[in-house]
């Protein structure tokens, strides 16, 4: 398909200004068509239909845009040629402009825009419609700019790659700003939820917490009694070995040198120490082991109602876990 439509006398009336545009525009366009520069052809086969509209302009529009590569906007053309054509597109040249229609549909794919209504659609800098647009916009595959106007606001601009037979969509909105709190009379404001958010209720106790709490405050617990149980271990080993270093200075316990009675308070406040870590440590620990199991267990049977006692004393420990079914 290499040839162009003569053009023929405008169908609608126009003022003979207007024709004399749209004639003029035709012969410009031949002649841009004739020296292969497509690109200002088909602007100019545009302004002649602009001036004095008729279907056979399509074909030639829909040539130079193909010529040009862009597919979109020659099948689009020659879409517009057959339906404003109607009966009166010949036979042949139906099944020609067919023929290159589906050559272009492969050539092509859709662009899908939804979008506020009354919104232009611009694809590389052309107006491809206004929304509510009921199909597919068709666009020769690559790269292409989309942009989406509405009431002189740019509501989305950006790159789209498109391929050949798919169809991609693009969605755009303007999200409207939300409003001022409704005023009482006097000029009090109602406070909002999210300026007055709901207190949020704590714990009563232990086995009331979330599981992962339970965890996090279980693991917690373990590490620092763990800690203090070594905390125990080493004062009571330091107790010790000061006992001993007494012992062996004073047999009798009867100890002369001043600096001997220094160690021996050392070594009773060493072994008070050792007295109150170890069980502490012992408790923390026991209490921490107990939380990390409750919550496993609830995270995994979701069992409620566990509970926790934990006693300590001097020289001893104990724990009771007990659930009610």
């Amino acid at each position: 398909m290499a040839s162009v439509m003569a053009l023929p006398a405008p169908v609608h009336a126009n003022s003979a200004k207007e024709k004399a545009k749209a004639k003029a525009a035709f012969r410009k366009g031949i002649k841009l068509y004739d020296a292969e520069n497509y690109v200002e052809a088909s602007k100019v086969f545009r302004e002649a239909y602009e001036n004095s509209p008729h279907w056979k302009l399509f074909y030639n529009i829909a040539q130079c845009e193909a010529a040009s590569r862009h597919y979109g906007l020659a099948l689009d053309a020659f879409e517009s040629y057959l339906i404003s054509g109607g009966d009166d597109v010949p036979t042949d040249r139906q099944d020609e402009v067919r023929r290159e229609i589906s050559r272009l549909r492969d050539l092509c794919g859709d662009v899908e825009i939804e979008a506020p209504p009354g919104s232009d659609v611009f694809i590389n800098d052309v107006k491809r419609g206004r929304t509510p647009i009921a199909s597919g916009i068709p666009i020769g595959a690559g790269m292409h700019v989309v942009k989406i106007v509405r009431d002189g606001v740019v509501l989305l601009e950006q790159e789209v790659q498109v391929r050949g037979a798919k169809t991609v969509t693009i969605k755009a909105g303007a999200a409207a700003a939300p409003g001022p709190p409704e005023a009482k009379p006097g000029g009090e404001t109602e406070p909002s939820a999210e300026t007055e958010p709901a207190p949020e209720e704590m714990p009563a106790s232990p086995e009331d917490l979330p599981p992962n709490r339970m965890l996090v405050i279980g693991s917690v617990l373990t590490a620092v009694g763990g800690a203090t149980l070594i905390a125990g271990v080493v004062t009571g080993s330091v107790s010790r070995a000061k006992t001993k270093d007494l012992e062996d200075k004073c047999p009798d316990k009867q100890c002369l040198d001043p600096g001997d009675e220094t160690l021996h308070d050392q070594a009773s406040n060493l072994s008070l120490a050792t007295d109150v870590l170890l069980p502490a440590g012992a408790a923390i620990a026991i209490a921490g082991v107990v939380l990390v199991m409750v919550g496993r267990k609830k995270e995994s049977a979701n069992e409620p109602n566990a509970e926790l006692a934990v006693a300590a004393g001097a020289g001893y420990v104990g724990a009771a876990f007990t659930r009610r079914f």
